[in-house]
């Protein structure tokens, strides 16, 4: 879609899932990566 060429006013068509995609990675909070896991917890004696 050229968005340059419409006008303000205009209809567009707008593909909801695709868009609400992009907002839920927009508010989604960071995951911290991490190298921790469940068995090098176990190993470490936690």
């Amino acid at each position: 879609t050229n968005l340059r060429a419409l006008k303000v006013g205009d209809a567009v068509n707008l593909e909801v899932d695709v868009m609400a995609k992009y907002v839920e990675k927009m508010i989604a909070p960071e995951r911290a990566t991490s190298s921790i896991t469940v068995e090098k917890l176990v190993r470490a004696g936690f």
